[in-house]
């Protein structure tokens, strides 16, 4: 049974309705109220909720879309469908656009487009709400997995700051390596009835602490949890940074790096994420060029070019390793895909980089270099 509430405030328009519902009674059960003004329906409503309302437009306590609007602003989830004379057709109309459900006029009312206005608004309704629930739910859904991406950035940053400490706990060392040796020799000097120590001295403490101190802070800037922190900025600082702190795997492994920067336009970016992709791509290589017997070279380059109307930045990292087979190059950026389990390869470094570019609205290809091995392209456009 469909319950239906009418608002109108003339009673011979109230009858003509009735009349109408009458005729068609066979066709389909309903249960009819009615009320004059806006402020008794929505008493009404809080009291008896209906399936759906049909509303003349000039009420005695409201008038034009003023009623509509309350009502479809207190009670969203029933239809509503306007009741309007010749006059106000127009802004009838006007409020289908704004939420009701249909117009009737009402010197075209009858038995059939009663039935035709109710039951298509009640199914619009449905499908609408329907919609709504589909959309809400597809929301959520996305907002889980961006944060299932964070998460998973988060885990493979703890995991590269891992993979890198050893060579940075080794450069930390050297430097407060140099400060300890000038410190024994100002002791020794104080021991000795104190003789002025060298400015030489002096410079390699202060080169060394600062050295130290450099490092520390690429690495504390490295893992800062910043997520979503998007500033203007220029890629040549992120892939600096990024080099210096795979400086000392470089130099473990015997890797010789070039890195070339031809243009370095301003950019938007979430530099820490970005910075952790660049990261990921050069250790990729490193970790490639150590399984093999040859001088391994990488070669870490920034062009700018457009496409459409669109300028990105690419940043390509490539090496000259053995590469991945032209088969397997769609498959490397899924999640656990590696064939270096053995070693400790988790296969998610490249699925990182991949959904850091997708964060950027970006890209991530990967081909074969012309220098032999894998050739990685993080692309990210200038301008979103």
């Amino acid at each position: 049974m469909i319950s239906i509430l009418v608002i109108e405030d003339n009673p011979a328009d109230i009858r003509l309705i009735e009349e109408h519902l009458i005729s068609i009674s066979h066709e389909f059960d309903y249960q009819l109220s009615s009320v004059e003004s806006l402020g008794e329906a929505l008493d009404h409503l809080a009291k008896s909720p209906v399936d759906i309302i049909l509303t003349d437009l000039n009420l005695p306590d409201s008038e034009g879309s003023e009623s509509v609007n309350e009502l479809i602003s207190r009670f969203p989830e029933i239809p509503t469908v306007v009741l309007s004379g010749l006059a106000d057709e127009e802004q009838a109309v006007k409020l289908v656009g704004a939420g009701a459900q249909d117009y009737l006029r009402k010197d075209e009312i009858s038995g059939s487009t009663l039935r035709r206005t109710i039951r298509h608004s009640l199914e619009r309704f449905a499908i609408a709400s329907r919609l709504r629930e589909v959309s809400l739910d597809l929301e959520k859904q996305n907002l889980d997995l961006v944060q299932s991406q964070r998460r998973l950035i988060r885990a493979e940053k703890m995991r590269t700051i891992g993979h890198l400490a050893s060579g940075l706990a080794h450069e930390v060392k050297n430097p407060l390596a140099i400060i300890q040796l000038g410190l024994d020799k100002l002791e020794g000097q104080i021991a000795r009835g104190y003789e002025p120590i060298k400015p030489e001295t002096l410079d390699r403490m202060q080169t060394a602490l600062q050295r130290a101190d450099q490092v520390i802070g690429e690495l504390l800037s490295f893992g800062s949890e910043l997520d979503g922190h998007i500033a203007t900025c220029h890629l040549s600082d992120a892939i600096d940074s990024a080099i210096a702190l795979v400086g000392p795997k470089l130099k473990a492994n015997e890797i010789e790096l070039d890195r070339i920067v031809s243009e370095d336009p301003p950019i938007r970016i979430d530099r820490n994420k970005v910075e952790q992709a660049i990261i990921n791509l050069i250790l990729n290589s490193i970790n490639e060029l150590g399984e093999i017997p040859v001088d391994g070279f990488i070669r870490v380059q920034m062009l700018v070019q457009k496409e459409a109307d669109t300028q990105w930045a690419n940043i390509l990292v490539e090496d000259n390793g053995r590469g991945i087979p032209d088969e397997d190059l769609s498959k490397v950026t899924e999640a656990f895909v590696t064939n270096r389990a053995d070693c400790g390869g988790t296969g998610l470094g490249l699925t990182v980089v991949s959904q850091i570019a997708s964060l950027h609205h970006g890209d991530l290809t990967l081909s074969r270099s012309d220098l032999g091995g894998l050739k990685a392209a993080l692309s990210i456009p200038l301008a979103v």
